[in-house]
């Protein structure tokens, strides 16, 4: 964590120097807890379900269980040294963790999909026996085919009558003959 113990000893005045234990302490905690990879390794292994693992780092002993944990961790020979390795533990870890989530959503997705299948299929069965109106109770008496027919010539009929009356065509021929020249006449009388 790029820690020197020779920064924690105090002036050498031809004794002992004195080693500042609690500022030493302090700044081991601290690299540890201010540390990105560290921090996202643990997050993440926890997330995943790793467990005895320390979920914060607010002592010394938390530094040491993280780093102790996090050496363990690494992978790939060489020694356990640099930011590198910390990275490496973390984008590891990272990628366990989004398997599990890639695996729920993924369980979701599916769950969803049969629960609408499963309402678009009751949504099409019928809701109970048809009732058919009274022109379609009497139109049904015969087949398909007579069905088809009468329904056919009931729109011929509906469509002349509407003819008839557009153009004021009535049963009365010469009268019918007379109305459609008329309308037929071109602009000078002919």
């Amino acid at each position: 964590m790029g820690i020197k113990t020779d920064d924690y000893y105090g002036d050498d005045d031809g004794s002992q120097p004195h080693f500042d234990r609690e500022r030493f302490s302090d700044d081991i905690e601290d690299a540890f807890a201010n540390d990105y990879s560290t921090r996202r390794a643990l997050e993440a292994a926890n997330l995943a379900g790793e467990e005895d693992i320390p979920t914060s780092i607010g002592s010394l002993e938390d530094a040491y269980k993280a780093h102790t944990w996090m050496k363990d961790q690494h992978e790939g020979g060489g020694s356990y040294s640099s930011n590198q390795d910390r990275a490496n533990i973390t984008e590891k870890w990272v990628k366990k963790d989004r398997e599990g989530i890639d695996s729920q959503l993924e369980d979701l997705k599916q769950k969803m999909l049969d629960q609408a299948a499963m309402k678009k299929e009751e949504d099409e069965k019928p809701k109970g026996p048809v009732v058919k109106s009274d022109k379609l109770a009497a139109a049904s008496g015969g087949s398909t085919d007579d069905d088809q027919k009468r329904a056919t010539q009931l729109f011929t009929d509906n469509y002349k009558a509407g003819v008839a009356r557009d153009f004021g065509i009535s049963s009365d021929t010469k009268r019918s003959l007379s109305n459609a020249a008329r309308a037929v006449q071109d602009p000078y009388g002919r």
